[in-house]
């Protein structure tokens, strides 16, 4: 009986003080990238939350062009790529997003940045039935690029929601950023 016993144990010790190693395939130390993507829809999660008591349950609101805050009057297919990618997220929360194009009803004065004229707000409201409108700026850095979203209640101006995130500077962002409008 001790024999039987003891030749379960011996390999059951045996097994225990076998080290064990990762397989190959299996980095010792990963951790996932975050597309930017994922980045946008946190961004338009964050947002969500703040918009309650702000915005009707129905609003419509209106994407613009992201743009670099170095130069406001310039964007690339990565501003365009944002702001799409923040609408998207805000539509599947249930928000009416209206496909226009708002960038050419801005008006960009040096060193003063950027503002929407009251009357063309006014009459994109209207024509739109728009209760606000998404912006966002990029700014870029060497390794990391930063981005600022906001969602501007029509009626007053005021700022309801905003959020910001940095992405890395890899090659795809740096080919997205040199895609100028």
């Amino acid at each position: 009986m001790l024999l039987v016993m003891a030749s379960w144990l011996l390999p059951s010790c045996s097994q225990q003080q076998r080290p064990s190693y990762p397989l190959v395939s299996q980095p010792l130390f990963s951790k996932p990238s975050i597309t930017a993507n994922e980045l946008t829809y946190h961004a338009a999660d964050f947002m969500v939350p703040q918009v309650v008591d702000k915005l009707r349950s129905d609003a419509k609101i209106l994407p613009a062009t992201f743009v670099n805050l170095d130069n406001l009057g310039q964007s690339s297919a990565l501003g365009r790529l944002l702001s799409q990618q923040v609408a998207s997220r805000l539509t599947q929360h249930g928000f009416s997003m209206v496909e226009a194009k708002v960038r050419h009803n801005m008006l960009v004065r040096n060193r003063g940045g950027e503002f929407l004229l009251s009357r063309e707000l006014t009459q994109m409201a209207n024509q739109f039935k728009a209760q606000a409108i998404l912006v966002g700026s990029y700014s870029v850095a060497r390794s990391r690029l930063y981005v600022n979203t906001q969602l501007i209640r029509l009626s007053d101006q005021v700022v309801v929601a905003s959020s910001d995130f940095s992405m890395t500077m890899d090659h795809d962002t740096q080919v997205l950023l040199n895609t100028s409008e």
